[in-house]
Formats: structure tokens, C-alpha cells, sequence
């Protein structure tokens, strides 16, 4: 065969194989902690995203953040079960973070961690009962690394949980509020705790304090 003709099957073939791992990609419903979730990726920017997952798929708007702090954002799959929310930087040049909070959606890591988890799911995943902290305020229901030494929580993935049911005032009193609670309390149960918002982070410095 000619070397010229060689080349370009051999170039052809690339072409090819680039297009079946972008498609591959952008079916991905993988969250890896710390580095992607499915076809985003820290280096991933708001201006590749319409290449990734076509232009229909996304919707563009604002979301509240911690601190009172408002994002630029855009959402992905928007009014479906695997609805994400990619929040940008300042300068709308970058991917902040990216929000899931749709409980019946196929975004998940590995080891199973999704939305709609209960707190007992959650144990069974991370190697025993855990912390969490109280509900209604800032960091209401969040669970973090510096507070469950020994448990394997992933790093850079920031995991909420929030209750399902009205809580009755005596509840408010043991876990609502600045404060930890064990993940076997039973008013988590009562109120139907589940991980209400699992959180990507790449470059937000509230939420990369977290985990």
C-alpha cells in the first residue's frame, strides 16, 4: 500500500476513534471526585460545552451560591432526571462547580454516591455511621471529610443531605442548625434525610474548604 494511503486510513482512523470517545463521553454519567464528571472536566471550559453536549441541551441563568454569592450558570440536560447546574467563575471564563440535585438521574460515582441516598445507604458505601451537620442554615446537612476521620468520603465532592418531611419543633430543637449529628439519629429518619445536592468542585474556595 502506499505510504500516502497509509497515512490517511492511519489519520482517518483517528478521526474516527476521536469522535466515538466524544460520544462515549458525553453519554457518561460518571462523577469522578476531584476530576470530572462525565465529559466536564477541570480544564473543560463554558465554551466547549455546546461541542460536548450539543447546544440544545443547555440553558443558561443564575444560581444562589454559599456566602449570599450569586454564579453565572448554565444548565445541563435542564428538566430531565439527569439535570446538572454548571456554575462559573466571575469571569465566565471557567467551571466554578458543578451542582446535582435531581434524586432519580443516572449521575453517580463509582462506589454508588448519587442524590436520593439515605443516610444508611451512605454508611454502607463509606465503612460505618458518619457526621453530618444540622439543617437550615449555610452548611445545613453537609458531611465532611475533617469531620469523619477513618470514613471513606471522596475527596472534592462535596455531599448534602436535606430533609424530605416538615420537621415538628422538638426536631428543629436536636438537628436543626451549627451543629454535628450522628448519622443514625433517629429524626433522620422521621424526616426522611436523603443527599439532597452532591457538589463537583474545581475552583470555588468556600466549597474546596469543605472537602
Amino acid at each position: 500500500m502506499p505510504r500516502r494511503a497509509l497515512r490517511f486510513l492511519l489519520g482517518f482512523g483517528l478521526l474516527l476513534g476521536a469522535h466515538a470517545a466524544a460520544a462515549q463521553d458525553a453519554a457518561d454519567r460518571l462523577i469522578v471526585p476531584g476530576r470530572r464528571a462525565g465529559a466536564i472536566a477541570m480544564a473543560t471550559t463554558p465554551a466547549d460545552l455546546p461541542r460536548l453536549y450539543g447546544a440544545a441541551n443547555l440553558k443558561h441563568g443564575r444560581n444562589d451560591g454559599p456566602d449570599e454569592d450569586v454564579f453565572e450558570g448554565i444548565k445541563l440536560f435542564a428538566g430531565t432526571a439527569d439535570e446538572l447546574r454548571v456554575l462559573l467563575t466571575r469571569d465566565r471564563r471557567q467551571i466554578s462547580h458543578l451542582r446535582f440535585e435531581r434524586a432519580n438521574g443516572t449521575w453517580r460515582t463509582a462506589e454508588g454516591i448519587r442524590v436520593g441516598l439515605t443516610p444508611a445507604e451512605l454508611e454502607r458505601i463509606v465503612g460505618g455511621p458518619f457526621r453530618l451537620y444540622g439543617f437550615m442554615w449555610q452548611y445545613g446537612g453537609l458531611v465532611t471529610l475533617r469531620d469523619n476521620p477513618g470514613r471513606t468520603l471522596p475527596k472534592g465532592l462535596v455531599i448534602a443531605f436535606t430533609p424530605e418531611k416538615q420537621a415538628t419543633p422538638a426536631e428543629e430543637a436536636e438537628v436543626f442548625g451549627d451543629r454535628l449529628i450522628d448519622s443514625r439519629h433517629p429524626a433522620l429518619e422521621r424526616l426522611g434525610a436523603r443527599i439532597g445536592v452532591l457538589i463537583l468542585n474545581f475552583r470555588d474556595r468556600t466549597w474546596g474548604a469543605v472537602n
